[in-house]
């Protein structure tokens, strides 16, 4: 797998469409960033970092117990009368094709009703504040 927020981004629409509570990701410093900026923007219920015991190797013949603890990204969905406050969410940079917006060129999701995710110098953040702070970056996801 070489494109980890696509994957996490697709991990999430999925469980929104069939309304699961709760889906597991995998750790990233990036990944779990993203999902904290959705709970800020009350998006989502509630985002953690959770261990998880992986593994069982078979040694000739016979079951070995080997276990490796890695960290999983726990985040809770939240639904409105059934419905999500995620409508829409999209990976716009990808490794193959990176998108870099200078500050002008930023430009409100839907009138302001939706956001988009920069990471920029100073760390990630919605395009609203990268407006207030006079910042252009990378342009991760679309949400709305």
């Amino acid at each position: 797998m070489t494109d980890t927020i696509a994957d996490s981004l697709t991990r999430l629409r999925n469980a929104l469409k069939i309304h699961k509570s709760e889906v597991f990701l995998l750790y990233s410093k990036l990944i779990f960033s993203i999902f904290k900026i959705l709970e800020d923007k009350n998006l989502i219920a509630k985002v953690e970092i959770v261990k998880s015991e992986l593994g069982k190797e078979i040694v000739s013949g016979e079951k070995k117990q080997s276990k490796k603890i890695n960290n999983e990204i726990k985040v809770v969905l939240k639904y409105d009368k059934g419905v999500s406050p995620i409508r829409y969410i999209e990976r716009v940079s990808k490794p193959g094709r990176r998108l870099y917006f200078k500050v002008k060129e930023l430009r409100p999701v839907l009138g302001g009703h939706g956001l988009l995710i920069i990471s920029t110098p100073v760390g990630l953040m919605t395009d609203r504040e990268a407006r207030e702070k006079k910042l252009g970056g990378e342009v991760i996801c679309k949400i709305y």
